[in-house]
């Protein structure tokens, strides 16, 4: 897991947890795991949190459990990253403003085609 993913992951799961009001405890009893895992993986010191305390955090926190498994280095079958996520696993060696314009780019296509975020209903994609 690179250094930067790690920061990443951190970030992104204590940037859900503040806007969501809840303290390092309140998720960590809610996902019922340790309050020092929560606080370590935070903090950027956890280099590859096991993929069960991922899902119970993306349960908790109500994130896309692919996006956390793709910046902890994990892969999900059932289920794809967001723009972001996708662009940090497959452009790596781009620069991050670099993938954020290419996110931000993608998120105007949606607005002015209409795109729906879950993706094609089942059979949509096989004609």
């Amino acid at each position: 897991m690179a250094d930067s993913d790690i920061k990443a992951l951190g970030r992104l799961l204590r940037d859900k947890r503040e806007a969501m009001g809840l303290t390092l405890r309140a998720v960590a009893e809610k996902a019922d795991v340790q309050n020092t895992s929560v606080m370590r993986i935070e903090q950027g010191q956890f280099a590859k949190p096991k993929p069960e305390l991922l899902a119970r955090l993306a349960d908790t926190l109500d994130l896309s459990l692919a996006e956390l498994y793709d910046l902890a280095g994990y892969t999900v079958a059932t289920d794809l990253p967001s723009m972001p996520a996708y662009l940090r696993a497959k452009y790596h060696d781009l620069p991050a403003p670099a993938r954020k314009e290419l996110n931000t780019y993608f998120e105007k296509l949606k607005d002015k085609y209409g795109l729906n975020e879950d993706g094609p209903k089942d059979g949509e994609d096989e004609k």
